[in-house]
């Protein structure tokens, strides 16, 4: 017997049953998850950015200086100095 919530296309929850079982879930656990990591991006839409840009950097300030000195040769060497 197949059951179907008012107002969800067959489309759509013929997709979500197939992607449960994918995720080797059942229906409950899957939608639970599904809930809990949209009200995650909810809170926090930019957490990736704000991981990259004010997370630790990778670089020293003496590793960046050298990038940017050698960016500054190729610059001139090449002509693109502007």
């Amino acid at each position: 017997m197949e059951k179907l919530l008012k107002q969800v296309r067959r489309e759509d929850w013929q997709e979500f049953k197939a992607e449960a079982a994918l995720h080797n879930e059942r229906l409950g656990e899957f939608l639970t998850r599904l809930v809990k990591e949209h009200k995650l991006k909810e809170k926090l839409p930019n957490a990736g950015w704000d991981y990259i840009l004010k997370g630790k950097s990778t670089l020293s300030e003496h590793d960046a200086e050298k990038i940017k000195e050698s960016l500054a040769l190729f610059e001139r060497e090449t002509g693109f100095d502007g």
